[in-house]
C-alpha cells in the first residue's frame, strides 16, 4: 500500500482522496469525482506528502501516476496533462511511476511520449529509480528501448551503483549485459565497493568473478570492507573472518 498523504491544499484536498480510494468504492469513478480531477487539473499544481517525502510542485497526472491510478492517468492524458511536466526537483510522472513499480502506467505514458531519459534535479533517471527499488520489468522494459545504461548522476553513480547498494543481483546481471560498465563515482565508490558496504554478498561474490574488469586489489577491498559490515551491522564475526581470510590470501 502507497504511503499517500496530502497536504493541507487544494489539489490534495481534492485529488489525493480520489487517487486513495479510486479502485475500492465504484461511486469514485462516477462523473462527479471525474469533474474534480478536470478542476484540480485546470487550475493548480501544489505540494503533497509521498511515501514520507513532501514533493513540491507536483502536478495531478504526477500524482496519479506516483498512486499508481491507471485510469486516472489516462483520464487526465486524455483531457491534455502534459507528459513530461515535472515537479519543482525535476521529477516526471514516468519517474513517479517507475519508483513504485506501476508497469502499466510506465507503458502506458512511454506510448503517449513520455522521454525515458530525463533526470531528476539529481541526475537520477528513470533506469536507475528502477533499478534501486528492485523493479525488474521495469528496469527491462527501459533497457529494451535504448535507455542510457552507463548515464551518471550528479554524483557520479550509475543505475549498476543503484542495483549493487539495493542489492538486485538480477537487475545487475541485466545491466551488464546490457553494456554497463563498472565506474567509480565522485567518492570513490565503485558498484563493488556499494555491495560490500551495504552487505550484499551474493553481488559482491558476483562481482569479484569478473576478473577482466575488477582488479585484485579491488578484490581485496571489496573483501575486507564486506567483512567489516558483516561485523557492524550483522554481529557475524564469523563470517567476517572468512571474508578476511580470504582477502589475505589474496595479497
Amino acid at each position: 500500500m502507497n504511503t499517500f498523504t496530502p497536504t493541507f491544499n487544494l489539489m490534495n484536498v481534492v485529488l489525493g482522496p480520489i487517487c486513495m480510494n479510486l479502485g475500492r468504492d465504484p461511486l469514485m469513478n462516477k462523473r462527479k469525482n471525474l469533474r474534480c480531477i478536470v478542476f484540480v487539473h485546470q487550475h493548480r499544481q501544489d505540494s503533497l506528502v509521498f511515501e514520507g517525502e513532501t514533493i513540491e510542485g507536483a502536478p495531478p497526472l504526477w500524482c496519479a501516476s506516483a498512486a499508481g491510478h491507471l485510469g486516472v492517468v489516462r483520464f487526465l492524458v486524455q483531457r491534455g496533462a502534459r507528459i513530461n511536466a515535472t515537479t519543482r526537483t525535476h521529477s516526471t510522472p514516468l519517474r513517479a511511476a517507475c519508483f513504485d513499480g506501476h508497469f502499466e502506467i510506465v507503458k502506458f505514458l512511454i506510448a503517449n511520449g513520455a522521454n525515458i531519459e530525463v533526470s531528476n534535479r539529481h541526475g537520477h533517471t528513470c533506469l536507475m529509480i528502477a533499478c534501486y527499488k528492485g523493479h525488474y520489468k521495469i528496469a527491462q522494459y527501459l533497457l529494451s528501448l535504448g535507455a542510457h545504461v552507463n548515464t551518471k548522476s550528479v554524483k557520479g553513480n550509475t543505475a549498476l551503483h543503484d542495483c549493487a547498494e539495493s542489492g538486485s543481483l538480477d537487475i545487475l546481471k541485466m545491466l551488464i549485459r546490457f553494456g554497463a560498465t563498472i565506474d567509480v563515482d565522485c567518492y570513490g565508490m565503485t558498484p563493488l565497493l556499494a555491495a560490500s558496504v551495504t552487505g550484499h554478498t551474493d553481488i559482491v561474490e558476483y562481482l569479484i568473478t569478473y576478473e577482466d574488469r575488477v582488479s585484485r586489489q579491488e578484490c581485496i577491498d571489496a573483501l575486507e570492507l564486506l567483512g567489516a559490515t558483516y561485523v557492524d551491522k550483522k554481529r557475524d564475526m564469523f563470517g567476517a573472518l572468512e571474508l578476511w581470510k580470504r582477502a589475505m590470501l589474496l595479497r
